[in-house]
């Protein structure tokens, strides 16, 4: 996991979106921040740079940030 000197971006997102993504973010049991990183990087194609799902989540119910 990174260390905070490596983290650098602060956000509001949308509360409709924000709402969401707290809510998986609670029911995978993750931290919201860490959630939001792990929704980046996969946006990125950098799965590798993102954030460990814990082990019991499944991936297919994570919100997609691709448009229809």
């Amino acid at each position: 996991m990174p260390n905070r000197a490596e983290k650098s971006i602060s956000t509001r997102l949308r509360k409709p979106v924000d709402k969401i993504v707290r809510a998986q973010a609670d029911e995978l049991g993750m931290p919201y921040g860490e959630y939001v990183s792990y929704l980046v990087a996969q946006q990125l194609g950098m799965p590798d740079d993102a954030p460990k799902l814990p082990e019991a989540s499944h991936p297919q119910g994570v919100l997609s940030l691709k448009s229809a």
